[in-house]
């Protein structure tokens, strides 16, 4: 049958990236070169996809990281071109509304927005990314990642924009919701989303720098190897009054949808004659104080090293960039979550795990040209606080080592079924020669 407002799915190509084994980077406008260049590795690969149609299905945010909602607004499509107070002052109410309904959470802090449109657009990114209107996104990506969320995040609490007393606890999310602003459904250029239930973690994820300015933040790209494997879906003839909620990052591990790639796409049904796409996305914090475990506190002014109070920034600054690690411990590559797995045997191998972190030897934490003394202090700070070692029990439990093998060694996989199908076999015969 076909789902209101379009096709069941169509076919379309997706910009896809490819894992060459170096981080890419981009520089947008306002940051320096990084060794001479603004961009670098992972090359796009453009790979049809199947895209259905989301209408109807109960697609939901905490499970495949989106869904879609109906939300009207007062602002006219004219007001989001030409009033941009009001789209800080109105919109945004709107929008935090909205997000506290679907969700749930406590408090909600909408920070930031974007109007897009490829006809009005008076900036891009590799012109100007700070103008009131930009071109349409079409490579598969991330906004965000654990750590750089995290960072917004602490920022936050630590400036006061959030109440640290009342919002430094519990959970956060970072989510986006995108709008159709104008009176005519979306006929072109539709957003694709992607169910992160369908990707396969942690390969499938390549982590990117982005910088702007002198801020970098850490984003995804998405490999293409496993494509085929991916399901994506859109919305098509989206109305003014529809909202997309697409996550940027969830602090909850046990929520199966945290992160949602997304991108731009040429539908290769629109017709010739479409209307160019109009819409808006905002970014926002939801925060939810009474959710346990607490997965924040670590975040909050005065919470990145538990010690005493005078510990140097040096000891914080790498407390807070290991536990950020270990929160998006589900990223790690196959062979470091077990080896994780095998540290948290006992006390011993907790100190050992922590100890070879804090020596950073990949150079991932900044705490590698930390003198030695700095380092042990690290370390003793983690076992102290109790959150590292009980972060890392809780999430190398939720991986089992047989599927930590097959994911390193996918050829692995068909010899494990076979000898367990034998032993199977010898099993039933023994039985029946009884």
């Amino acid at each position: 049958t076909m789902n209101p407002k379009g096709n069941s799915s169509v076919f379309a190509q997706l910009k896809y990236s490819v894992d060459d084994g170096t981080r890419p980077f981009f520089c947008a406008v306002g940051a320096p070169p990084r060794n001479g260049s603004r961009y670098s590795g992972s090359a796009m690969q453009p790979v049809e996809v199947e895209v259905r149609n989301g209408r109807g299905l109960g697609l939901e945010l905490d499970t495949h990281s989106f869904t879609m909602v109906e939300h009207p607004t007062q602002l006219s499509t004219e007001d989001f071109y030409q009033a941009q107070d009001k789209v800080r002052t109105v919109y945004y109410a709107e929008m935090e509304e909205l997000l506290r309904r679907e969700t749930g959470a406590a408090h909600v802090k909408v920070f930031h927005h974007q109007v897009r449109n490829a006809e009005k657009a008076n900036g891009s990114v590799t012109t100007n990314l700070a103008t009131t209107v930009q071109p349409y996104a079409e490579a598969i990506h991330s906004d965000s990642s654990g750590l750089s969320a995290q960072q917004m995040v602490k920022k936050m609490l630590a400036t006061g924009q959030v109440d640290p007393s009342r919002y430094g606890k519990g959970r956060f999310l970072y989510v986006n919701t995108w709008r159709n602003i104008s009176a005519h459904p979306i006929e072109s250029n539709p957003l694709a989303v992607c169910d992160e239930t369908s990707l396969s973690k942690p390969e499938d994820y390549i982590a990117s720098d982005f910088l702007a300015g002198d801020a970098t933040v850490v984003q995804y790209k998405l490999d293409c190897t496993n494509s085929s494997r991916h399901r994506w879906y859109y919305f098509p003839r989206m109305t003014k009054n529809e909202v997309i909620l697409f996550k940027q990052w969830d602090s909850d591990s046990d929520k199966e949808g945290r992160i949602c790639f997304h991108t731009a796409f040429q539908d290769p049904t629109t017709k010739e004659d479409a209307r160019v796409r109009e819409s808006i996305e905002c970014r926002a914090l939801c925060f939810f104080p009474e959710h346990t475990p607490d997965t924040m506190s670590h975040l909050a002014p005065g919470g990145e090293a538990a010690g005493p109070s005078g510990e140097c920034d040096e000891v914080r600054r790498g407390v807070a960039g290991i536990e950020a690690a270990v929160e998006s411990f589900a990223f790690w590559p196959p062979a470091g979550i077990m080896w994780a797995k095998s540290s948290v045997r006992s006390e011993a191998g907790v100190r050992s795990m922590a100890e070879r972190l804090v020596r950073d030897e990949q150079g991932y934490f900044g705490t590698a040209a930390f003198s030695d003394d700095v380092r042990r202090r690290i370390v003793e700070v983690l076992l102290e606080r109790g959150e590292f070692e009980g972060r890392v029990r809780r999430e190398a439990g939720k991986h089992s080592y047989l599927d930590l093998i097959t994911k390193s060694f996918p050829g692995v996989a068909f010899y494990v079924q076979l000898a367990v199908a034998v032993a199977a076999g010898y099993t039933l015969r023994a039985c029946l020669a009884r």
